[in-house]
């Protein structure tokens, strides 16, 4: 769809990262009906208005730079940052016990 509509899709990459603060997430999915991960990576970048993916294949940090080329934002805020790290590992730890479909422990 991306390539189809490349003008427009570009352009909502560039509207991003000229955002002062921006969301940088990666992350792999998982393939519908197994826990096999997929082998590329999701990389979202968000701004208020709005949102830009991109998927690669891996998470390396070339890959990250290819992904945030020009960006010249906010990228550091330390003590929010880690805050919400601690937030998010908490998540993870009330997570990490279920049992299901997309859990650790589903049968693949």
């Amino acid at each position: 769809m991306a390539r189809h509509l490349e003008p427009t899709y570009e352009a909502l990459g560039h509207r991003a990262l000229d955002a002062p603060v921006i969301n940088v997430d990666e992350t792999r999915w998982a393939i519908m009906g197994t826990a096999k991960p997929a082998t590329g990576t999701v990389w979202g970048v968000h701004a208020p208005t709005v949102s830009y993916y991109r998927i690669l294949p891996g998470k390396s940090v070339e890959e990250g730079r290819a992904v945030l080329a020009g960006y010249r934002g906010i990228t550091t805020w330390p003590t929010a940052c880690a805050a919400i790290g601690a937030l998010i590992g908490e998540l993870y730890a009330i997570e990490r016990p279920g049992v299901g479909r997309f859990s650790s422990t589903a049968a693949a």
